[in-house]
């Protein structure tokens, strides 16, 4: 009994001590619901971090995808800068070349003409039924060797088929002009229809091989102009030829290696009997596959003629290239301003030797 009241005496010592200060009894904690709590938490924050990642991938990849869209957009310009730049170098090629083009004349006729007729010593070395591998780029050798410009009468499937030696011949300064695309006699001259056709084909043919813009503007006919079995037709595709503004050439010299001559000896033999009487001379020879003297006959014809004091030309002389009208209009306003100079200097000079 006595314990018992003391332990209540005590009981009620506390309980008076815990309201004193204002104390709650003492409870069990609940840690089920603190674990609920920390799971709560964690998984929040596991799907904050996967959304993080996923966000930072996301962004990442954007990164990159426009990362390389950059990086093809730039090649994309640089691209098109290439291809513009690759287009203005063409363009200027193309305007180089077309300064080395023939130009239009509409006296050409008439200047060929008087070549026959002139005074001074002057040679056109031409070349027919070329180009060929086997003569052509020798007789391109000879004529670079001695400084000498010709004309060659290209035959259109020749040039088809070797379209680098025209081109050759072309870069190395040469006139090319047109003698067909056959040299068939019976398919050239079976109608003035069919003989502008044979034109027209040999003239797309060189186009392709130097350029789009040149026009051979000069054609030379197989066997003539003249006279022959085909006459009438010949006079007829001269009419419509005139009518084109198209000019035509033959010869007054030629080695007649196509003719039989087939030595050097009979070629020369040929030459020199046929320009009796001339002084401008239009010479022709062959550069076929088969015109195996072509080379010597010329390098002898050559020497000959500069031993005499001829000066070589070829049709640029009468079809101009706007590079060479240039040159001329150049040439002519200095000698004007060198007549001018001379002009005014020469009081001066008059005067000071008056005062001494």
């Amino acid at each position: 009994m006595f314990r018992s009241g003391k332990n209540n005496k005590n009981k009620s010592i506390y309980h008076d001590y815990d309201r004193s200060f204002n104390l709650k009894p003492y409870k069990r904690v609940n840690y089920k619901k603190y674990y609920i709590t920390i799971m709560i938490c964690l998984i929040i924050l596991s799907f904050s971090f996967y959304f993080y990642l996923k966000s930072t991938k996301t962004n990442s990849k954007n990164k990159s995808a426009n990362t390389e869209k950059t990086a093809q957009t730039a090649k994309k310009v640089e691209n098109t800068k290439q291809k513009e730049e690759e287009e203005r170098k063409k363009r200027e090629e193309e305007a180089k070349k077309m300064r080395l083009f023939p130009t239009e004349n509409k006296n050409a006729q008439e200047e060929i003409g008087n070549i026959y007729s002139s005074k001074e010593k002057v040679a056109y070395l031409t070349y027919d039924d070329g180009p060929s591998t086997t003569v052509t780029p020798q007789i391109l050798d000879l004529l670079k060797e001695e400084k000498i410009p010709a004309t060659f009468f290209v035959m259109g499937k020749n040039v088809e088929a070797h379209p680098e030696l025209v081109k050759r011949a072309f870069d190395e300064g040469h006139y090319i002009a047109n003698h067909s695309y056959t040299h068939v006699y019976r398919e050239v001259y079976a109608s003035v229809e069919s003989a502008l056709d044979e034109i027209k084909r040999t003239d797309e043919e060189i186009k392709k091989a130097i350029g789009e813009g040149y026009n051979a503007r000069l054609f030379r006919f197989p066997g003539g102009s003249w006279g022959g079995y085909y006459g009438e037709i010949k006079k007829q595709i001269v009419e419509v030829l005139k009518e084109r503004g198209e000019a035509y050439t033959n010869w007054n010299a030629l080695t007649a290696d196509a003719a039989g001559a087939t030595t050097v000896e009979k070629q020369l033999e040929s030459f020199e009997k046929t320009r009796k009487g001339y002084h401008g001379l239009i010479v022709l020879m062959h550069d076929a596959h088969d015109k195996k003297n072509t080379l010597e006959t010329s390098r002898a014809i050559i020497k000959k003629l500069k031993e005499e004091g001829y000066v070589f030309k070829n049709f640029y002389e009468i079809f101009k290239r706007p590079v060479d009208i240039e040159r001329i209009e150049k040439e002519k306003k200095e000698k004007e301003a060198t007549e001018v100079k001379e002009k005014q200097d020469a009081p001066k000079v008059e005067s000071s030797k008056s005062t001494v």
